[in-house]
């Protein structure tokens, strides 16, 4: 197998025998984990055929008899001396060998009776302390008289492997010929040592002393962080360690191993190389990882030519590391694997649990700690002899348990190859794992056929399936107002129904005809002003008619508006408007002198009820014009401005309509913050049909009841949530029992971040006519490009993003821009007419996102960032972010946004954010900071709130001497701690004073996972946010049988003051503690 010279060992000689042996340590190994794992059917090696002819039980039982004398191992019983494990052997034949007896059946049924007595039989778990390790089991079948029956082979894998298989099969049918009187068959010669023989031979020459040499190759092969394989996997893995698992088999085509082996002749490489190689290659492009791990194993015969003829178990388990490089070419990157096989076979002596014990990785239950993928060969030649007047076939034994998540053996007998993969069930779902064996042989194809070209050129998919990822998935053509923009829609609806209700503030109503002439005399005064096309306006209000008067006031002059939320730190605003280069700030009234005090441009003000022309101006702009500008976290540090042009608007608001419509007496609630691209789809979705929109009061987003109370009143029908506050929203509803008063609407759309199962399952719970509609989209993709609507009968373990809408495109590929196949992770590109035009005065960084669209020229492609997969059904579903961008209840954050602004105050010399989860599952930003001196809380939130909005300060923070560091120098964010828990006793004034005060204290340690909390603690410095505030409240009005609003303590969250609040709402004094 090797070019290596041979290392010499000594002889195994033959021992005297003792009352009991040591375990090989391979053997040590599977008790270890025997133990671990009691009642598993892990360790069960099974084999088994039909045998049709006249088999005679004695001549069987007594051949099995001759079987275990000749082959010690059989025998083998399992105790402890003194605390340690040893090994008998003298089992006896009366346990080992088993015939069930037949029945008087019809042969159908007694064939069903067999095969389920095979089932049991491999689900049956071997007790390696107390049950035989060896058993024959005899199972008649065909009925009564027949001569037909199953031999099964049962063995713990304590005392097997494979070869022991392949002697056992033939030994036994040796003995059971000659029992039977039958010569010329092969002679069994006596065996000149075994297995017990071999462990005093193991023991003595595989001790730390005689492989030091090993023991350092093996070190230096690991050295440094250790990868952990991000495998395709369907499922989450499960909270309770599993072993569940199951078997594909699938046959190499004939021509296909007939090339492979000449490759490996011209390469002079062996077939197990090649194939491995083939292996590393699948698991690279399917985990986007170039540091591989794949554990392997050698038969570990090579010590003696004694060895090939005993049964035991003898394999030699190694992990062996490879770089994959996706520049390399296949044949460069074969020579490393069958060098590095070469290395291993030479350094296999090295016993694989002491390697672990040696590099003390991090250990996940008893998971293997240095791979989760095996690769075996297993050659085998096809058995001359046969049962004595009989044929034989193999059944196929029933797998239901794997001892790594995914073991790609490869069976070779003669000239053909078998794949069989073994697979957790509880991680892979069937159509998965052969859909695997597909791309397997789909790169075997391409490697044997072009060996020279490099790994990350190598392409994993067939013609059928690329036809698919690039043809039927994208025909999303569709059509809509292509020549118009979004402002000239709502003039349209306003010529036809200028008496329609347009906007509900409150109890306020504008007409669409009002809402239409306000526009139209402030666009003036912007024209007068200098605004043409393209010219950026800002505006800067809270939800209001003035809000929706000067974004259609901005559009209509020609301009694209720029959203500023007032609250804003005053650096941020000032930011946006220098970077945009922002003509003109539109305010409300009676701010204008304020706001123009500190901003560098002209402000207006937004007068609702201002005099003058009231006509529709002459158009200026057209759809390829800019509408809006939106600023989104930036990781250098700064915001940058997405650009936005009318069609791509128009497109997204025509596709929602169309498969979301909103009638002419339908209402849509405005209730996102403008600056974020969800509210574009509030601000101008129901302008198609005459819709009204219902613009919700400032801060009532944060309360739920307010928003149950404005959806009845106002009868509305569309809605956006973030899925973190549609689970809070959903958590009042349900215990208001507010259902009835939500009837009305017709649609909810979650969009923003992941959203969950349990989210899904809880909306269908609560008996609403709605449809819940999961959307996806980046702001640079204009609002959404892909959804998914919910029936409420999927049965989901990940949920989908959905397909592409109209006229937009997705392609998900690695990070050499090839297509991944269904079921891979890659990078989420989207293309098509929802394409923003790029970054605002960055042209570096719109050349990196936007790029020239690899499979239709003379387009562009976004790069989100996003990692997701394609389902069979051609749904695509969320896996995450690439880099270390999030989402966080529906804001769009950059980590290294927060970081770079921390490293901004003087006293920091390193920081990192990371998004930690608590005991109950709500996550918050945390941020670590390394400074020389101990600081309060407030000393970082009130830096950071000079220039980040609020959503984007940490809630926690804590102190470092350094940060943790990986291998390659960057910062582990694994490793970062959790925020600890438990505050320091408060001093006596802390104490409470009031039961409601204790009370308070109760509800917010139960909330915020703490303990020492007390009255002059402030709950957001605490760690308290939006949603936990939700909580926070209807957990007061429980306590207290009280109704409060966020508004009655927003501004004064200190325990001892919202104590204050509640007292009065008390109906009778509450006593002093």
């Amino acid at each position: 197998m090797t070019k290596r010279a041979k290392r010499k060992y000594p002889a195994i000689s033959r021992q005297s025998e003792q009352p009991s042996y040591p375990l090989s340590y391979q053997q040590e190994r599977v008790l270890y984990l025997s133990e671990l794992l009691p009642g598993s059917t892990l360790w069960n090696k099974i084999s088994c055929k039909r045998v049709t002819g006249d088999i005679d039980p004695e001549a069987l039982r007594q051949a099995v008899g001759d079987l275990i004398g000749r082959h010690t191992a059989l025998r083998t019983r399992v105790s402890y001396e003194n605390g340690a494990p040893v090994q008998t052997f003298d089992q006896a034949l009366e346990v080992i060998f088993q015939r069930i007896d037949g029945s008087s059946e019809e042969a159908e049924l007694q064939d069903e009776a067999a095969l389920r007595k095979l089932a049991d039989v491999c689900r049956e778990p071997i007790d390696v302390s107390g049950d035989p390790l060896f058993q024959v089991i005899v199972v008649p079948m065909g009925g009564a008289g027949a001569a037909e029956c199953l031999i099964i082979l049962k063995l713990h894998h304590i005392i097997s492997d494979e070869t022991t298989f392949q002697l056992l099969w033939r030994d036994l049918k040796a003995f059971y010929n000659a029992r039977m009187g039958v010569t010329g068959g092969e002679e069994l010669k006596p065996l000149a040592v075994d297995y017990a023989d071999y462990v005093h031979w193991q023991r003595a020459n595989f001790d730390e002393a005689h492989t030091q040499e090993q023991e350092a190759y093996w070190l230096k092969q690991f050295q440094g962080e250790l990868p952990v394989l991000d495998l395709p996997t369907d499922f989450q893995e499960p909270a309770q360690l599993s072993f569940r698992g199951a078997l594909e088999i699938r046959a190499l085509p004939g021509d296909l191993v007939k090339k492979l082996r000449s490759l490996c002749v011209r390469h002079k490489v062996i077939p197990f190389s090649a194939l491995l190689c083939a292996y590393y290659v699948l698991l690279q492009k399917c985990s986007r990882q170039q540091d591989v791990v794949v554990g392997t194993v050698f038969s570990g015969r090579q010590y003696s030519s004694s060895l090939a003829q005993a049964a035991g178990f003898f394999v030699n388990t190694v992990a062996i590391r490879m770089d994959v490089d996706g520049e390399a070419a296949f044949d460069e990157l074969l020579k490393r694997v069958h060098d590095k096989v070469d290395e291993a076979y030479y350094m296999q002596d090295y016993p694989f649990e002491r390697l672990i014990q040696k590099l003390n990785p991090e250990r996940r239950s008893v998971r293997n700690p240095l791979y989760r993928a095996m690769f075996n060969l297993v050659s085998s030649a096809k058995e001359k002899a046969t049962f004595a007047g009989a044929e034989e076939a193999w059944e196929e034994p029933v797998l239901d348990a794997t001892q790594v998540d995914l073991l790609l053996n490869i069976h070779q007998q003669d000239d053909a190859m078998e794949m069989r993969l073994e697979y957790n069930t509880d991680l892979f779902r069937r159509e998965t794992v052969r859909h695997l064996m597909e791309l397997y042989v789909n790169l075997l194809r391409k490697l044997v056929e072009h060996p020279e070209v490099q790994v990350k050129e190598l392409d994993m998919l067939d013609p059928q399936e690329r036809k698919k990822l690039l043809s039927e998935w994208t025909r999303t053509e569709a059509d809509y107002p292509r020549d118009v923009c979004v402002h000239e829609l709502f003039e349209a609806q306003a010529e036809k129904t200028p008496e329609c209700v347009a906007l509900a503030f409150g109890e306020r109503t504008m007409t669409y005809g009002e809402l239409n002439a306000q526009a139209n005399r402030l666009a003036r005064t912007l024209r007068d002003n200098g605004v043409a096309a393209e010219s950026v306006v800002g505006v800067m209000t809270e939800r209001s008619f003035a809000m929706m008067i000067g974004i259609f006031a901005v559009l209509k002059a020609g301009g694209a508006y720029l959203p500023i939320d007032p609250g804003f730190p005053e650096e941020r605003k000032r930011f946006m408007l220098e970077d945009s280069g922002a003509r003109v700030l539109l305010v409300p009234p009676g701010e204008g002198e304020t706001a123009e005090g500190g901003l560098p441009v002209l402000t207006l003000a937004i007068e609702e009820r201002a005099e003058g022309d009231s006509s529709n101006l002459s158009r200026v702009s057209v759809p390829s014009d800019l509408a809006y500008i939106l600023y989104t976290s930036g990781s250098t540090g700064k915001p940058k401005g997405v650009m936005v042009e009318h069609g791509s608007l128009v497109n997204t608001l025509a596709h929602l309509q169309r498969l979301f419509p909103l009638e002419k007496e339908d209402a849509y609630l405005l209730k996102t913050s403008f600056t974020f691209d969800v509210s574009m789809s509030e601000l101008f979705g129901c302008f198609f049909t005459g819709g009204k929109l219902v613009i919700l009061e400032p801060g009532a987003e944060k309360e739920p009841a307010r928003i149950i109370e404005t959806i009845r009143r106002h009868q509305v029908t569309h809605m956006n949530f973030a899925p973190s506050m549609l689970q809070s929203f959903m958590d009042v509803v349900d215990s208001k029992e507010a259902a009835p008063a939500l009837q009305s609407l017709k649609y909810v759309f979650a969009a923003g971040e992941a959203l969950g199962v349990h989210t899904v399952q809880k909306f269908y719970s609560l008996g609403l006519r709605a449809s819940l509609v999961n959307l996806y989209g980046p702001t640079e993709a204009t609002i959404y490009a892909t959804g998914f609507a919910f029936t409420g009968g999927e049965e989901l373990h990940r949920v989908p993003i959905g397909k592409p809408i109209g006229n937009m495109r997705a392609y998900i590929v690695d990070e050499h821009m090839n297509l991944q196949p269904v079921g891979v992770d890659g990078e989420l590109c989207l293309a098509g007419k929802g394409l923003a035009r790029g970054y605002l005065n960055q042209p570096e960084l719109t050349a990196h996102k936007f790029v020239d669209h690899p499979f239709c020229p003379g387009e562009k492609l976004y790069r989100t960032g996003d990692l997701a997969r394609w389902q069979e059904d051609g749904n695509i579903v969320f896996r995450g972010r690439i880099d270390q961008q999030v989402k966080l209840r529906g804001f769009r954050i950059e980590l290294e946004e927060i970081e770079k602004t921390l490293l901004q105050h003087p006293s920091v010399r390193g920081a990192a954010v990371a998004v930690k989860e608590d005991s109950s599952g709500l996550e918050s930003l945390v941020a670590y900071v390394v400074t020389d001196e101990e600081k309060p809380d407030e000393e970082w939130t009130g830096h950071l709130g000079r220039w980040l909005p609020a959503y984007m300060v940490p809630a926690r923070y804590m102190r470092l001497e350094k940060l943790p560091l990986s291998t390659s120098g960057k910062v582990d964010r694994k490793a970062l701690p959790s925020p600890e828990a438990a505050l320091s006793p408060q001093p006596a004034e802390e104490a409470p004073v009031t039961e409601i005060e204790r009370k308070l204290i109760e509800i917010t340690e139960n909330i915020l996972n703490m303990q020492g909390i007390g009255v002059n603690d402030n709950f957001f410095r605490l760690g308290g946010n939006s949603l936990l505030t939700i909580r926070f409240v209807t957990e007061i009005e429980s306590a207290f049988q009280i109704s409060l609003t966020l508004m009655d303590f927003i501004d004064l969250p200190v325990i001892k003051d919202i104590a204050k609040i509640i007292e009065p709402m008390l109906p009778k004094a509450v006593p002093q503690a």
